[in-house]
């Protein structure tokens, strides 16, 4: 389904400023009726006023861009206010739109961050000194098995740890793996991140 324009087409312009010419003339008789003749018809003043009222209408249900858009018609000694509905539908779908995107932000996000493992990310935080191990020391003492071994490649591949040397080298068992791993800043990153969107 297409929107309608935005702005009104030539061919309603001409027609909105035929139909002011129209209510002002008709205006301009009621006041030259009323305060220029001593013997005014009533029939004439209603007439008047009548067309002053109905031409407004029907120039919102004549004129295409203004089928559907309108919210209010107000008479008043100022003159003819008519609202329009389109900006306010505007609006709507504006709000509409953002909250899908930010829905779908929040979605991602969490998508991307929860997609590490727990054990891999609690490791990471421990790494990084966020959890504090036996003897308030950060990570604390390790021992290298394969499962291990595959969590400190996966860390290191991501760009969230180094490693000095390579993760085949370091012992099978230490008192400090912070002596031989190091948090990045894309890993420092990640944790605040994850911290604050999950």
């Amino acid at each position: 389904m297409s929107e309608p324009p935005t702005s009104l087409t030539y061919q309603s312009w001409v027609v909105l400023g035929l139909f002011g010419l129209v209510i002002v003339s008709l205006a301009l008789s009621l006041v030259v009726h009323v305060f220029g003749y001593s013997q005014v018809s009533p029939a004439v003043v209603a007439s008047l006023v009548f067309g002053i009222v109905a031409l407004p209408i029907i120039l919102v249900l004549v004129v295409p861009d203004f089928r559907g858009d309108l919210k209010t018609v107000a008479f008043g000694p100022a003159g003819v206010n008519i609202q329009m509905e389109r900006v306010e539908r505007v609006e709507r779908q504006a709000q509409a739109a953002e909250h899908t995107a930010q829905n779908a932000f929040d979605n991602v996000v969490k998508f991307i961050f929860r997609g590490m493992p727990a054990g891999h990310y609690y490791n990471l935080r421990k790494t990084a000194k966020k959890e504090v191990g036996k003897e308030g020391r950060s990570f604390g003492e390790f021992r290298m098995d394969e499962g291990f071994r595959g969590q400190l490649r996966y860390l290191r591949d991501s760009g969230y740890i180094n490693v000095k040397g390579s993760v085949g080298d370091l012992p099978q068992r230490g008192n400090e793996l912070n002596e031989h791993v190091s948090v990045t800043s894309l890993g420092e990153e990640f944790i605040r991140l994850r911290e604050q969107y999950v």
